[in-house]
């Protein structure tokens, strides 16, 4: 079926709270608004609230999608796995690994076990794309090797590919103990400037660290990396990022400097509800209710850390600030925040009881009758979700009244001594708004300078499409001036295109810069292997396979994957095919457009009007489409 495009820029907002009981107070209630934009695309707009009563609910519900990227690499397709991996370490902690959540979670594991060896190298090692890279890459073959050896309680891995990555690995240490990296870091924070050889390193050391075989059998290249990374410490790490890699890798370590290092991690943030937070530059970084995707790995290194030590109580606020901070799916921004925070979370959070019955209660107004749910013991991983009414400024009461979910806490004495005292912490609702909004006044709202002045890319689109059945987009981009580095990590271009047109076959070859192609419904993707502030120019032609009356405009997005917010956006339109009516299409008196026409039926408007093909029945079933899609 043809994807008719809605109209406008589908755009979403979400926000988690976490309610908290005890046996001293039965309830809790909390506020949450949100206000739609002037420029909201009428009867796009959509909210749920959904209530879970684990903090690993959201993210269980949403294996195999939890986020919305393009994983067409191999670092990307870790999302297919690597989170079920620490989903299944936790119900099996909690004893709640029932059948079908066990069977769905290895399933996505084999699936994407699969997949991943196709980006195995023949040298045992993997890169980003395969054997298409002009080598493996250190940094996701550590990555890979990590989880593989985590998900050997749960399914087969193969262990020749095991000991070729960690071989290969193994030959690229230095001397004195550094990791080197002969490929390409598609991540950008883990190239780190001057401290990136402390935060590779830390990132090989952790995944050498997993498995004790592995630790045993490289026992000299850990006690190498360990020095390394204690005589850089000592010296002084100035990335914020590479510290909190750091910090675990000592922590796995049992190094006694780990504690010196979370202290001088901790002593730079800016502690804010008790969670520690770190400045980082904002600049070419859209708007977001969401985090930076760095922030959310560094405050899970910090987690693991804080675990690892023992420092139990320490980490209880930032398990919920990390907990409230997922989107609607159940993830985060990205592949590695959100692999390293639900790690981070199911780690933490599973040493606790399950001693839940709670009723919650949601309104929104006083004329408009309440919604309830009620969570207990049996259904506590279960995300429950209800459609609400929306109007233009969503203002919910939550309630809840009952029996929380009690986190049991490892607190240090000073004699050493673990003692057990028991916190209560409770479920998690979490409002999802869906909508539209008009592109030209989001163009409008942005303002062209202002946006040349702090967006993260440079980037120009030009639509050429003199002719009917044909068209190209010639498209221009380069780094911004004010990101203040040289070149990017990964960027994906995401081509939207006019309704009615497809690539061309064979019509883009990969290359040094352009790593992939890939075509989704109405889309072609671009995977890129960095962005400079040498400008690039792409030729993307178009061929019409149905024909299309008031075509609606289409946008262009280029965004660094490993900070989704540091992207720019531009729309492109064709005038004449925007003014064009289908009777344009076929004949004056449209007769070939009416249901007792003769033709194929492959004339469409755009618009989401004058849906008109050559049977009633199949307009219907077409219209029932393109009001789910919308709404």
């Amino acid at each position: 079926m043809f994807p008719l495009q809605a109209e406008g820029l589908e755009q979403s907002f979400s926000s988690s709270m976490l309610l908290e009981v005890s046996p001293s107070q039965p309830s809790a209630s909390r506020e949450i608004s949100f206000s739609f934009p002037a420029d909201v695309v009428e009867g796009s707009e959509r909210a749920t609230v959904t209530v879970g009563g684990d903090i690993l609910g959201p993210s269980i519900s949403g294996l195999g999608s939890l986020i919305k990227l393009p994983s067409g690499c191999g670092e990307q397709n870790m999302i297919n796995f690597a989170p079920n991996i620490f989903v299944l370490q936790y119900l099996s902690a909690v004893g709640r690994a029932d059948p079908e959540t066990t069977t769905r979670a290895t399933d996505f594991m084999r699936k994407g076990y699969e997949g991943e060896l196709s980006y195995q190298r023949d040298d045992g090692s993997f890169s980003a794309f395969g054997d298409r890279d002009s080598s493996g890459s250190t940094w996701l073959s550590a990555f890979v090797l990590r989880c593989f050896l985590q998900a050997c309680p749960f399914i087969s891995i193969d262990p020749h590919v095991l000991r070729r990555a960690a071989f290969w690995l193994r030959a690229q240490q230095g001397e004195d103990g550094r990791y080197l990296e002969p490929g390409r870091v598609i991540h950008s924070e883990l190239q780190g400037g001057l401290d990136g050889p402390v935060s590779l390193t830390a990132y090989v050391l952790i995944a050498l660290l997993e498995d004790s075989h592995i630790r045993a059998e490289y026992g000299g290249q850990v006690s190498s990396a360990l020095i390394f990374l204690e005589t850089r410490l000592a010296l002084g790490v100035s990335s914020n990022y590479s510290l909190s890699l750091l910090c675990y890798a000592l922590a796995l370590s049992n190094s006694s400097t780990a504690e010196t290092a979370l202290s001088q991690l901790i002593g730079r943030a800016e502690m804010r509800d008790g969670v520690p937070m770190w400045s980082a530059s904002d600049a070419g970084v859209s708007s977001s209710w969401q985090p930076l995707s760095a922030d959310i790995e560094m405050l899970s290194y910090v987690l693991l850390t804080q675990h690892k030590l023992g420092l139990i109580a320490d980490g209880i606020k930032i398990m919920k600030w990390l907990g409230t901070q997922r989107n609607h799916l159940g993830g985060y921004g990205t592949t590695q925040d959100t692999v390293v925070a639900l790690q981070a979370l199911s780690t933490f959070a599973a040493g606790r009881s399950h001693d839940i019955d709670l009723v919650v209660t949601v309104e929104t107004d006083d004329s408009t009758p309440g919604v309830s749910f009620n969570v207990n013991q049996e259904n506590n991983l279960l995300h429950q979700s209800q459609e609400i009414e929306t109007m233009e400024i969503l203002s919910l009461h939550v309630s809840a009244e009952g029996r929380g979910l009690a986190l049991i806490q490892c607190a240090r004495s000073s004699l050493n001594i673990i003692t057990l005292s028991s916190a209560v912490i409770a479920l998690l609702p979490q409002l999802n708004v869906f909508y539209n909004i008009r592109s030209e006044g989001a163009a409008r709202r942005r303002g062209r300078r202002n946006a040349e002045d702090h967006e993260a890319f440079h980037l120009n689109v030009e639509l050429l499409d003199p002719e009917m059945n044909s068209a190209q987009l010639l498209i221009c981009s380069s780094l911004s001036e004010s990101l203040g580095v040289n070149s990017t990590g990964m960027v994906l271009l995401e081509v939207g295109l006019l309704s009615g047109f497809a690539l061309k076959q064979n019509g883009l070859q990969t290359d040094d810069l352009i790593k992939k192609v890939e075509t989704q419904p109405g889309k072609v993707i671009l995977y890129l292997d960095s962005m400079t502030a040498e400008e690039k120019c792409f030729t993307i032609p178009l061929v019409l396979e149905y024909k299309v009356g008031k075509v609606q405009e289409a946008s262009v997005v280029i965004y660094s994957y490993y900070e989704p917010r540091q992207r720019t956006m531009r729309t492109y339109r064709s005038e004449w095919r925007g003014n064009m009516s289908t009777c344009t299409l076929c004949g004056e008196d449209c007769d070939q457009c009416r249901p007792h026409g003769t033709d194929d039926g492959s004339i469409f408007s755009s618009g989401g009007h004058n849906l008109l093909m050559s049977s009633s029945y199949p307009a219907l079933l077409l219209l029932l489409f393109i009001t789910v899609f919308i709404v």
